[in-house]
């Protein structure tokens, strides 16, 4: 599920993240798994039919007991900023 509801048009920028997409993991009381793509709005945005490499990174889950006591809005939140600070960190590593 992209919990943004939409594509961002901010490269790898993420928008804000919809609560009612954490429902069904809320109510399934199932790990909820944050993934960071990277660079996945280079096919869409580029006016290129050249290859593009994206990133794709599974983090750590969130398990029911860490967020079984959350409303939806702050588990939106949490995984939000989760997935932001991967971003962030593939970045900083890419740096010479």
């Amino acid at each position: 599920i992209f919990a943004e509801g939409t594509r961002s048009k901010e490269g790898n920028t993420l928008l804000e993240f919809k609560g009612g997409s954490f429902k069904s993991a809320m109510y399934a009381r199932c790990p909820i798994i944050p993934v960071a793509m990277i660079d996945s709005f280079k096919p869409f945005d580029t006016n290129t039919i050249s290859p593009v490499t994206v990133q794709v990174h599974f983090l750590e889950p969130v398990s029911y007991e860490e967020y079984g006591k959350m409303k939806s809005t702050e588990i939106a939140q949490m995984v939000k900023e989760r997935i932001e600070a991967r971003i962030a960190s593939a970045f900083e590593t890419e740096q010479p």
